[in-house]
């Protein structure tokens, strides 16, 4: 298609092209075929219809990605990874799913010149060498090949010549997204973007350098969140450096973040509370004037309690409740109702639905929120 230029017939083809636009562009989305999606976009290159293939890649990676990476073979990943590079598209299909940035890392020769701008810290000769490989090579068209060549340099120079970065050099945790998201209201976190430590496998006291990347800083400064995710992406462009970084399981056993819990701060929350008991021994003997439910708390006044309510109306209340009172206090608030019924007369035959539902919700929020390993309580 390089020659469609010269060709007597390469502008009507153009025009054609331009005109059924649309109609073209259905026909092959309806195919779910790699191949064809990649015949398309060299057409649109080819015609030089560069706000049509743009559109293109936006809608693929958008709306029919998933779809499509379950047929991919690396050779269609690198064309679809260096076309959507040329339109600074390259970040979105990253996070299109979990399986593009493993994908970035397997085609390594191919996209190691993309490695090589990504470095924290610009080598020129490196990327000079990397950059004849490229070009060596390339299975793209000359006219293509040369136009990446031209990006990426300029990208890196671009990247060199940012005003440096501000680096995290606290704690920093991997959490998933969909946690993430009830934490930042809960506990008052402040998105940023920072320089993130990068460190040899294994070597986690040896950073090699830091890459700019998006986390949730705690309110004390110590420490912060970042989305298993945007590791996964960090980690595949980065290859074989890896983030310093600490998995949900590892939380009580830094040193950093044994200090931060020392502050008594709302951080108590997510890194270091026990999960409460619901253990409580049945009185036997006359029924007592003890304490009785809290028909005022928190939680009774977002909606919560088992009369009248199904288990997916409670779930969704529980769901709002979490970023609004903290995890903690949802947990502590239904296990001092189970033990306060457990501990009364006749609990097993009076109370025994309200048990089972109000440990059914702890056991689902536990599931769904908690990350903390540690031995959980008989009931």
């Amino acid at each position: 298609m390089d020659q469609l230029q010269v060709s007597p017939y390469g502008t009507f083809i153009q025009g054609y092209t331009k005109q059924n636009f649309s109609q073209l562009a259905d026909s092959i989305f309806e195919t779910n075929e790699p191949k064809l999606i990649l015949l398309f976009l060299h057409l649109l290159r080819s015609c030089r219809l560069d706000t049509e293939m743009k559109e293109v890649l936006e809608y693929m990676l958008k709306a029919e990605w998933e779809f499509l990476e379950a047929n991919l073979s690396a050779q269609e990943f690198i064309f679809f990874f260096w076309y959507s590079y040329l339109f600074d598209l390259d970040q979105v299909l990253l996070s299109a799913s979990a399986e593009a940035a493993a994908w970035l890392a397997k085609a390594t020769k191919e996209l190691s010149l993309y490695h090589a701008m990504k470095r924290p810290v610009y080598d020129k000769q490196l990327l000079q060498a990397e950059v004849e490989q490229f070009r060596a090579s390339s299975p793209f068209s000359q006219a293509d090949t040369e136009a990446i060549i031209q990006k990426v340099q300029k990208d890196a120079v671009d990247r060199k010549n940012r005003p440096k970065i501000q680096e995290f050099k606290n704690a920093l945790y991997v959490m998933d997204e969909s946690i993430l998201k009830s934490y930042c209201n809960a506990y008052g976190l402040t998105r940023q973007t920072r320089g993130i430590a990068l460190c040899e496998p294994g070597e986690s006291e040896r950073i090699t350098g830091y890459v700019e990347a998006e986390n949730f800083l705690a309110p004390s400064g110590k420490l912060a969140f970042i989305m298993e995710q945007t590791v996964r992406e960090l980690e595949g462009m980065h290859k074989p450096q890896v983030i310093k970084a600490y998995k949900p399981k590892e939380l009580a056993q830094d040193k950093s973040a044994k200090s931060e819990r020392k502050g008594k701060s709302r951080e108590d929350d997510i890194l270091s509370f026990n999960w409460p008991s619901t253990e409580a021994s049945e009185t036997t003997g006359p029924a007592q004037k003890g304490p009785a439910l809290n028909e005022n708390s928190d939680l009774k006044k977002l909606g919560y309690q088992i009369t009248g309510l199904t288990r997916g109306k409670r779930w969704n209340i529980l769901q709002q409740a979490v970023p609004r009172l903290g995890l903690k206090r949802v947990a502590h608030l239904i296990a001092y109702n189970v033990r306060l019924r457990k501990g009364q007369k006749n609990s097993i035959s009076k109370y025994q639905y309200a048990i089972t539902e109000w440990e059914h919700d702890l056991e689902r929020l536990k599931k769904t929120y908690y990350k903390r390993d540690f031995t959980w309580p008989q009931t």
